[in-house]
């Protein structure tokens, strides 16, 4: 059987929380197990992460965008324009950038995980993004088909655009990629989770409650202090996974309830697979990795991150997850409404999309003439 020839690439996830990271993952994996070379442009959390996931893979250091999220609602529409303007700022900085590692890392092909200036005409580019078309937080919808034809223009700027979803009107992201017309160089490439190879732990039964705490902070924090609260009136085992690689330390919030910095993927995986109910946020990459080990779970969408929020309402109208809402959570109660929900089963079929799409790019770089 011939062996696909051997070329470099640069992986680029978007600072955006850890989600944009861990969803590259299976990638960089299918085309390791390709015999590919791969070099990952990421820095703080998301280079620990990934430093862990993928052994020996060299880590080089890319700008980042350096979005936070405001502590209110209020706080967000205010600050929402500058956000904005700071993603046209550092994009355009990212894409100076590129050039030089491209030809200082010798790279054949750049992914990159919705960072909207990582594109250059010395290699071939793809575009990973489940949002193809963003949504706004109530009172800038206006913005929506202005920013979703400057979106069209980025897209149309790479050779390819990866959607980490289902093709058809059953997928999990409805709207964010099928409101508008697709571009014509979409491709489907199925949901993206570096979990779907992971066992359940052999030694012990799993917790009762396994909560998964990521995101933009300050959000993160103040869901975890909210979980705290409640897990100090909740009786049952506990683990809680704060989500920030790098810090040290397990702590025991009283007997049974643990608190952990964070989990490699086996760990987590084993985790989430054994544990009787979990609680999570509403991310997409969260979504694809519960999706993939047939769990359901209790999901609370960042406030004011309206991607999430629609997400979550969309999936809770499918009967596929329980969603509450972070400042109004009560624990018991929704672990009560999520013992009623039937999980679904392990995904069936159309699991072999990212495959496809990783062998028609290599034959696509290969076929190209770098000028």
């Amino acid at each position: 059987m011939d062996h696909p020839a051997k070329h470099r690439f640069l992986i680029a996830p978007l600072d955006w929380g850890l989600g944009h990271a861990t969803r590259c993952i299976p990638i960089a994996r299918a085309l390791l197990a390709q015999g590919q070379e791969v070099v990952v442009a990421a820095t703080g959390a998301r280079a620990r992460l990934l430093a862990e996931e993928l052994p020996g893979v060299p880590i080089v250091p890319v700008v980042d965008y350096g979005i936070s999220y405001a502590g209110s609602r209020i706080g967000l529409y205010l600050r929402f324009p500058w956000m904005l303007a700071r993603v046209a700022q550092r994009a355009s900085h990212e894409c100076h950038q590129l050039q030089h590692m491209v030809r200082k890392h010798r790279i054949d092909c750049v992914i990159s995980d919705n960072r909207f200036g990582f594109h250059t005409h010395r290699a071939y580019c793809v575009y990973v993004t489940h949002q193809l078309c963003i949504q706004f937080p109530a009172g800038f919808g206006w913005l929506e088909w202005v920013v979703w034809k400057l979106h069209r223009g980025v897209m149309a700027k790479f050779d390819e655009v990866w959607v980490p979803d289902y093709p058809g009107e059953d997928n999990l992201t409805g709207d964010l990629s099928r409101k508008r017309p697709l571009p014509p160089n979409c491709r489907f490439v199925g949901p993206l989770s570096r979990l779907a190879g992971t066992a359940p732990l052999a030694s012990a039964p799993g917790p009762d409650l396994l909560v998964l705490l990521s995101g933009p902070e300050p959000q993160r924090s103040l869901l975890e202090a909210r979980v705290l609260a409640g897990l100090e009136r909740w009786h049952g085992s506990a683990v809680v996974v704060r989500g920030v690689p790098g810090e040290d330390g397990e702590r025991v919030l009283r007997p049974g309830v643990t608190l952990l910095p964070h989990l490699n993927g086996d760990r987590l995986g084993a985790l989430m697979r054994s544990a009787k109910a979990i609680l999570c946020r509403g991310g997409y990459t969260t979504i694809m990795e519960l999706v993939s080990l047939g769990r359901t779970a209790v999901l609370v969408p960042t406030p004011g991150q309206t991607e999430q929020e629609y997400l979550c309402g969309r999936l809770a109208k499918q009967g596929r997850f329980v969603v509450r809402q972070q400042t109004r959570l009560d624990l018991a109660e929704a672990l009560s409404a999520l013992a009623g929900l039937q999980s679904p089963g392990p995904l069936a079929g159309r699991i072999g999309l990212l495959g496809e799409a990783v062998n028609q790019l290599l034959r696509a770089v290969g076929s190209r003439q770098t000028p």
